[in-house]
């Protein structure tokens, strides 16, 4: 019980009542590019693009397909880690 009396105490929590750091989040310039991209990929990429060709090309070459499609994946999971890590580590505004 002492721990959570030092933790009650210490009021970690004060830095998720300030309005300023807990939704200043929306006005980064970091975060703005980042939502660009995830509006494209799901709503211009997927329905124009992978809805209309990706049957198409997976009826004809489906293990082709399925490499590319899974080299994609692998690149934005990377590129959404190392945006993670630069975030975290204060190397983008």
């Amino acid at each position: 019980m002492i721990e959570l009396a030092w933790a009650c105490a210490a009021r970690p929590w004060h830095r998720h009542m300030d309005r300023r750091r807990f939704h200043g989040d929306h006005d980064r310039p970091a975060g703005n590019p980042a939502r660009a991209v995830f509006v494209l990929l799901l709503f211009v990429g997927e329905p124009l693009v992978l809805h209309r060709f990706f049957p198409v090309w997976a009826r004809r070459d489906p293990g082709r397909a399925l490499a590319v499609l899974h080299a994609v994946h692998v690149v934005l999971s990377l590129l959404t880690t190392l945006a993670a890590v630069a975030g975290s580590h204060g190397w983008m505004p």
